[in-house]
């Protein structure tokens, strides 16, 4: 949905602009739909409980118009790993549906209001995906939901031990916070808590409305739960909260005080709730009437979500992938270093990142590639060089980096090497006497191949065969193999599978 008008009465309104990190900027209102859906939860489809829902996610990631500063690679991949574990519990999982999107905007990237931050929304979502913005600041909170458009994220507020976007879904999927009404005020501690309380959700109806305040009552919820269905969020399973601001709980995950509900009686506040704003340490769950309205609301409201990619692919290896060549400070062709490692499965992408500096920073390379192997070059002469591998695939996030490989760029080593790209690698190229050497391949060989090893003259100096039904090979060097440079090869009948300069030391 456009609003081609709405930017010209962006000054008519100043009650949702920054404020110093809110947790959620997202002023809670209880939609039509919930409203519905608690009156008469049987009226609405309720799909098994052990049926596990995949969404689809498209994830934008933000910087400034210099393009720098993007949202780093493994912290997204943690905050998905995260989410993940966050909605295990409620059978709901989310999948990379498409390529990441990078947008190298500054208005975007630190914007004040979220008026603005509804136009980056209505300009770049992607149609049947659950959309969100990796943002350096959006107004001023760690996260919020626009009903009408998509959730933005502060990039300090999420991975690894960070619910936030958790607690943003929770309201994309029609969850209220549970001290619906306080949004906006503060409950202090030794305070009766008023019969109602009132809220302004201006900007957060299901559609985007500027020419009108939009102010409501809530009643407060109380501790014998005798209004539990009409009160607050509405669901009975969760207990009163009246904290809207940021509050660290008690080894028991309870607040630290206790705070009075109309009547007089005086209670702890649940902070194990993902909707609730206690700290991140306290929080570790939905209830389950909560979990049942997001799987009935995604069922009813979002169909298009369930459409297609039901069936998630393989789950990666918990362990890291091997790096296998160059590593143990060997040198490398500094125009054609090909780093090698092994597979996490024929559903894995590779994260490969390379680069001068112990703490890899300032990167010479970082792509994402299918493949278990990469060429890079114009590197530096004489200068060590360290790189990691991280797995992952669009449905598997939880997956370890590698361990650092060193090598240095010598351009006394130049490669020869078969500009078919084989799926064939030999390693190490620059190896002591007597020792072994590694073949490894995508594919099992369907044919013996043949090895040989000449000098710089032509002549054969080993030759050995190599039987066919395998994707890995050991050979051992001969003891003619003395000090020096050779040609070593494999060819299976009249194809040439690889062509390498070994360099004997």
């Amino acid at each position: 949905m456009k609003y081609p008008a709405f930017f010209a009465l962006l000054l008519l309104f100043g009650s949702f602009f920054a404020q110093a990190q809110n947790h959620c900027g997202t002023p809670s209102q209880k939609s039509l739909w919930l409203s519905k859906f608690q009156q008469n939860p049987a009226n609405f489809s309720q799909p098994e409980a052990d049926t596990t829902f995949y969404i689809p996610m498209t994830v934008h990631l933000l910087s400034a118009n210099s393009g720098q500063n993007y949202y780093d690679f493994n912290k997204l991949v943690a905050s998905f790993c995260q989410l993940n574990e966050d909605y295990a519990q409620a059978n709901i999982q989310f999948y990379l549906k498409g390529p990441i999107h990078y947008i190298a905007n500054s208005e975007y990237n630190q914007h004040d209001d979220v008026i603005k931050g509804a136009e980056m929304m209505f300009a770049n979502d992607v149609p049947n995906t659950l959309n969100t913005y990796f943002v350096s600041d959006p107004a001023g909170n760690c996260g919020y939901n626009l009903p009408y458009a998509s959730i933005a994220m502060s990039k300090s507020c999420a991975g690894k031990g960070n619910h936030t976007w958790a607690h943003e879904i929770g309201h994309a999927f029609t969850l209220p916070h549970p001290f619906l009404g306080w949004e906006g005020d503060m409950y202090n501690e030794g305070d009766v808590a008023p019969t109602t309380v009132t809220y302004d959700y201006t900007f957060f109806k299901d559609t985007l409305i500027l020419d009108t305040l939009i102010i409501d009552t809530a009643f407060v919820e109380l501790v014998d739960g005798s209004n539990c269905s009409i009160a607050a969020d509405g669901f009975c399973d969760t207990a009163p909260d009246y904290l809207s601001y940021r509050w660290l709980c008690d080894e028991s995950n309870n607040s630290p005080f206790m705070a009075t509900d109309p009547t007089g009686q005086k209670f702890e506040v649940d902070g194990s709730l993902y909707m609730s704003y206690s700290a991140d340490a306290c929080q570790s769950r939905f209830s389950d009437d909560q979990i049942t309205a997001m799987r009935a609301y995604i069922l009813d409201k979002h169909p298009e979500y369930l459409a297609d990619n039901q069936t998630p692919l393989p789950a990666l290896s918990a362990e890291p992938v091997t790096l296998l060549s160059p590593i143990n400070e060997t040198l490398s062709d500094p125009n054609y270093s090909k780093l090698i490692w092994t597979s996490a499965g024929s559903s894995a992408k590779y994260r490969v990142i390379a680069t001068r500096a112990t703490d890899f920073s300032e990167l010479a390379l970082d792509t994402i590639i299918s493949d278990t192997s990469i060429v890079i070059s114009n590197l530096f002469d004489q200068f060590n060089y360290y790189w990691r591998v991280q797995p992952f695939n669009d449905y598997s996030f939880c997956t370890p980096i590698s361990a650092t490989g060193k090598f240095k760029a010598d351009a006394a080593t130049v490669s020869i090497y078969n500009k078919k790209d084989t799926q064939w690698h030999l390693f190490p190229t620059y190896s002591q006497r007597a020792s072994t050497l590694q073949l490894t391949g995508n594919q099992p060989l369907t044919r013996d191949i043949d090895i040989r090893i000449t000098d710089m003259t032509g002549r054969v100096l080993q030759q050995q065969k190599l039987p066919k039904g395998n994707t890995h090979y050991t050979i051992t060097l001969s003891e003619k193999i003395k000090k020096g440079i050779y040609i070593i090869s494999g060819t299976e009948h009249t194809r040439w599978l690889f062509q390498e300069k070994l360099m004997v030391y």
